[in-house]
């Protein structure tokens, strides 16, 4: 009977134990399967959080890249422009010298217009008063020939008197 009861003490022991190993290994199942569903959350949460920080990035990277075209295209344009800028700065720089030479010889020309019609004025009053002398001398002449009409008058009637 000792061993009977040992046998029985032994069965319940071992059934005590191994009831308290599937309730130990339940409850560290249930803990695990919390502790997985928690990692796994997080680890959902953090994927997410991921694919979103990655999307955001790709269209960082995207405007990025657009904005380093455009300012290499406007890099471009300012050179270009730069480069029409001289170009043109060197064209109105001639342009001016141009105008400054075409300036002084048109004030040349009207310098030399002025004294033309200078002494065109003067040929003019010079020619008006020749006319008056012409005018007066012609009077002279008529007055003088007048007057050797009167003396061959005479003449002659002196020399028929005679």
């Amino acid at each position: 009977m000792f061993e009977s009861f040992m046998y029985k003490k032994l069965n319940i022991f071992l059934l005590l134990l191994m009831c308290v190993v599937v309730i130990a290994l339940a409850g560290t199942s249930i803990f695990f399967q919390d502790s997985f569903r928690s990692l796994n959350n997080q680890y959902q949460d953090t994927s997410k959080n991921y694919t979103t920080a990655s999307q955001s990035l790709q269209r960082c990277q995207n405007t990025l890249n657009e904005k380093a075209e455009k300012l290499n295209s406007t890099s471009l344009d300012i050179r270009k422009y730069d480069e029409l800028y001289t170009q043109k700065t060197g064209e109105l720089d001639t342009t001016k010298n141009k105008l400054l030479e075409t300036d002084a010889h048109l004030k040349e020309e009207q310098n030399l217009r002025q004294k033309a019609e200078q002494n065109y004025q003067q040929a003019l009053i010079v020619q008006s008063q020749q006319k008056q002398q012409i005018s007066q001398l012609s009077t002279d002449i008529n007055g003088y020939k007048a007057q050797i009409d009167q003396l061959k008058l005479q003449l002659s009637s002196c020399q028929a008197g005679n």
